[in-house]
């Protein structure tokens, strides 16, 4: 296994490209508020009075409040890759299960819809490129939690996979979980090892432990914080995942 130092500039455009911003807005519908096609879009909440919260989302220099909720809250977001719309799991306060609705919005703040309910969300809301599925990984009312992806292009939303995690601190996925082909994803395990699967064989491959694991745009590697069981976490490593593949460290 060869390591090698690369530029803290990598890490940096890593971190920023997975991050989201708190924002401020004008919550007016006025159409010259609509915010233009760009191709980075962030979004975020933020708390109202007196008892509510914004998602909002912003691309260059507009910014604008998509989605109102006066009771409940806001959780896991996701904005898709062509930035046209943005997945967050909400809820709505209810007193029995399931507590989470996972919704889709378009980033003009039209077309709420309601694509999957369960009794919790860890992690982060991944699309794929082809802005046709989603991933996340969330729990029953078994408690029990699952890598859950969906097919959200037909009306009839269509479960593709629900295979089973875990229970533990360590789960989760990144909103870049996807290879470029939508056919691999990776994910954090409830034991804190990194998997890859392909999701059309099921096939998993063991990458190590650690945590945030990022596909890069073009499929070639995954950057992963590396950790060893019971300690705190590590360097920040790359893995090739064209044969033969090496571990390499960026910090």
């Amino acid at each position: 296994m060869r390591r090698q130092h690369v530029p803290r500039l990598i890490l940096a455009i890593l971190v920023v490209a997975c991050s989201a911003e708190l924002l401020v807005t004008d919550s007016s519908s006025d159409e010259r508020n609509r915010i233009p096609h760009q191709n980075w879009v962030t979004a975020a909440t933020r708390f109202v009075r007196p008892e509510g919260v914004e998602l909002v989302v912003r691309a260059g220099d507009h910014e604008r409040s998509i989605y109102r909720l006066h009771r409940g809250s806001i959780g896991k977001i996701g904005v898709s890759r062509d930035g046209q719309r943005v997945a967050f799991a909400r809820s709505l306060s209810r007193q029995s299960d399931p507590l989470f609705d996972v919704c889709v919005i378009d980033s003009d703040g039209s077309n709420l819809r309601t694509v999957f309910e369960l009794a919790d969300v860890i992690g982060e809301i991944a699309w794929t490129a082809d802005n046709r599925k989603l991933a996340f990984i969330g729990a029953s009312s078994s408690s029990e939690y699952d890598l859950i992806i969906i097919d959200i292009s037909a009306p009839d939303v269509r479960t593709v996979i629900r295979d089973p995690v875990g229970r533990g601190r360590f789960m989760g996925l990144t909103s870049q979980a996807w290879a470029p082909d939508g056919k691999r994803i990776v994910y954090t395990s409830a034991d804190g090892r990194i998997l890859t699967m392909d999701t059309t064989t099921m096939q998993k491959e063991v990458l190590g432990y650690g945590s945030d694991p990022t596909w890069s745009p073009d499929g070639t590697l995954i950057s992963y914080r590396q950790d060893t069981k019971g300690s705190p976490p590590g360097d920040y490593v790359t893995v090739t995942m064209l044969p033969p593949s090496r571990l390499k460290r960026i910090l």
